[in-house]
């Protein structure tokens, strides 16, 4: 039987970007708003090291039950707005 380790890291995010992250539904989005998407995931999803030099490899999302807010700091652009809580799962790799 094979065992998969996983990390998560939470983020809260802008609602707007849901239907782009999870479907690569870009509509509705402008192109600064795509291009911060972008860069967000991109360094968020990097591939990592810990102290014990394992590597953690991205895996997948999933939004938070009920971590809709309606004021809250969002990470992609800077600003406060309607957010919801997503997890970063990274697997471990060898």
């Amino acid at each position: 039987m094979t065992f998969t380790v996983f990390e998560t890291i939470e983020c809260v995010i802008g609602e707007f970007a849901l239907p782009y992250l999870i479907n690569a539904d870009p509509s509705g989005l402008d192109d600064e708003e795509q291009t911060l998407i972008d860069e967000w995931f991109s360094a968020s999803t990097d591939d990592w090291r810990d102290t014990d030099d394992n590597l953690w490899v991205y895996s997948h999302m999933v939004v938070i039950d009920h971590s809709r807010e309606e004021f809250e700091f969002d990470e992609i652009t800077g600003h406060y707005g309607t957010t919801q809580k997503v997890a970063l799962f990274f697997a471990m790799s060898n």
